[in-house]
C-alpha cells in the first residue's frame, strides 16, 4: 500500500502499529515517519509489553527521517526515560476535541426521564464516562460513590460506558445498596447528552494518556475530580477547573470526599469552575488550536503553510 501511494510522510499511532507499520514504511522507503505515542510506555504497563518494542524504538530513534511525538509531556518524558533519549527529543502535541452536541436520541431521553423521576430528590448529579475494566477502577468508583451518598444523600450517579466489568459493576452497585441511585447507561454515541445531565465528573484511572473525557467534560462546563494518571494533570487546571487526587496508585477516599462535598455543597463555586473549565478546554484543546501544531509536526517545519502534500495514517 505504501509503495503504491508513495506518501511523503507516514503518521503512526500506538506501540503495536509502530512495531509493524514502521517496518513497512522503511521497506517502502517513505521519506518521513512520524510516530505518535498515545499513552505511557510499555515498561510502565507490563501487560502491554511485546518482544521487539524496545529494540524497534531504539533503532528508529537513530534514523534521521523518523520523528517521535506524544500527546502528553508526561508520556513523552516517560518514553525518553525508558529509551534513554535526551530530554526534549519527543515533541508534544495534545489531543484536539471538537464541539460536543448535547442532543440525545429517544432511548437516551427515556432513560434520563425515568431515572430523573426515580431520583427526584437529587440536587447533585455526579458522572463517570469510562471503559469498565481494571485500569479505570469501576468498583472503586462505586465504592467512592457509596461513601459520597452517605455524606450527601441527595446525590445520584450516571455511569456511561461498557466493557468486561460492566455486568459485575452493576451487581456490585446492588451489593453496595446504591443501585437505585445509579444509572448505568452502557455504551453511548451521545456522550454530550449525558454530560449535560452531570454537575461534575470523576475519573479514577491508574494509567492514562491524555484523557479525552476530562477535556470533553470541561468543554461542556463540568468540573472534574481525577487521579493524576498520565497526562491528566495537563488536561485540567488544578483547583480552578477541577481537582486532582494525590495519587494514581492509591487514591484516598477522604480526599475524594473533600473535593466531592466542595462541589456538591457549593453551586456558585461549581458554576464558576465549570465556566473556567469551558474556557480552558476551548483555548487549549480546540481543533483550530491543535491542528496547526499537528501540521507543523508532520511537515517538521516552522510554518504551517510548508506542510507536506500527502499523509498516510497507520
Amino acid at each position: 500500500h505504501l509503495r503504491r501511494q508513495r506518501p511523503e510522510v507516514v503518521y503512526i499511532w500506538q506501540d503495536g502499529a509502530v512495531l509493524t507499520t514502521a517496518v513497512a514504511a522503511l521497506a517502502a522507503e517513505v521519506p518521513r515517519i512520524v510516530i505518535s505515542l498515545r499513552g505511557m510506555p510499555p515498561d510502565l504497563r507490563p501487560e502491554m509489553m511485546r518482544d521487539g518494542y524496545f529494540d524497534m524504538y531504539t533503532s528508529l530513534a537513530k534514523i534521521p527521517s523518523v520523528l517521535f511525538s506524544a500527546n502528553t509531556q508526561t508520556g513523552a518524558t516517560a518514553y525518553e526515560n525508558w529509551l534513554g533519549m535526551p530530554s526534549g527529543t519527543i515533541r508534544v502535541v495534545h489531543n484536539a476535541i471538537d464541539e460536543i452536541g448535547q442532543v440525545g436520541e429517544v432511548h437516551d431521553r427515556e432513560q434520563w426521564r425515568d431515572f430523573e423521576a426515580a431520583t427526584s430528590d437529587a440536587d447533585f448529579t455526579f458522572g463517570g464516562i469510562f471503559r469498565f475494566d481494571q485500569n479505570k477502577r469501576p468498583f472503586m468508583w462505586l465504592e467512592f460513590a457509596a461513601a459520597a451518598l452517605v455524606a450527601h444523600p441527595n446525590s445520584r450517579f450516571i455511569l456511561v460506558g461498557d466493557g468486561a466489568e460492566f455486568i459485575k459493576a452493576k451487581s456490585y452497585a446492588e451489593g453496595l445498596g446504591i443501585a437505585s441511585r445509579c444509572l448505568f447507561v452502557g455504551k453511548s454515541h451521545n456522550v454530550g447528552f449525558w454530560l449535560s445531565k452531570m454537575d461534575a465528573l470523576g475519573l479514577l484511572s491508574r494509567l492514562e494518556g491524555l484523557p479525552n473525557v476530562l477535556i470533553e467534560a470541561q468543554l461542556s462546563g463540568i468540573p472534574i475530580i481525577s487521579t493524576p494518571a498520565g497526562g491528566a494533570s495537563e488536561a485540567i487546571l488544578p483547583n480552578q477547573t477541577g481537582y486532582l487526587l494525590g495519587s494514581s496508585e492509591n487514591p484516598q477516599l477522604a480526599q475524594f470526599l473533600t473535593f466531592y462535598m466542595d462541589l456538591a455543597n457549593n453551586a456558585n463555586k461549581r458554576e464558576a469552575m465549570g465556566e473556567a473549565a469551558s474556557r480552558f478546554a476551548a483555548q487549549n484543546f480546540a481543533m483550530d488550536h491543535i491542528l496547526p501544531q499537528t501540521l507543523q509536526l508532520l511537515a517538521d517545519a516552522p510554518e504551517v503553510n510548508e506542510m507536506t502534500k500527502s499523509v498516510s495514517y497507520g
